[in-house]
């Protein structure tokens, strides 16, 4: 840790405010929480060089979907950074990213 992801969104949005993330997922009857983002911070760029913080914060370490919302960012390029996590490994099965007008996914 820390561990981090960085997302192409193939083209520059205006108005990206939204990030999704769903933890670790294995069909098993029991849960596992292993690899939960808990500690996190958000990061954007238009050039892939330069990143500016949106957001940061702390989740539960469970495996339900996690939601943060931010100001609306100019952005082709977004960074979810893992500063802690369940087992000190970090995992996703899903992120998306998304604009809050009309609650539309980017990506």
């Amino acid at each position: 840790m820390p561990q981090s992801i960085t997302i192409d969104l193939e083209k520059e949005y205006h108005d990206v405010s939204i990030l999704s993330y769903v933890p670790k997922y294995q069909p098993y009857i029991n849960p596992l929480t292993e690899g939960s983002i808990k500690k996190y911070k958000v990061s954007v760029s238009t050039n892939n060089r330069n990143f500016t913080d949106v957001t940061c914060g702390e989740w539960n370490g469970d495996i339900t979907m996690k939601v943060v919302t931010f100001p609306p960012v100019k952005a082709r390029y977004f960074r979810l950074e893992a500063i802690t996590a369940v087992n000190d490994l970090a995992a996703a099965t899903e992120i998306a990213i998304g604009s809050g007008k009309n609650s539309s996914i980017i990506k």
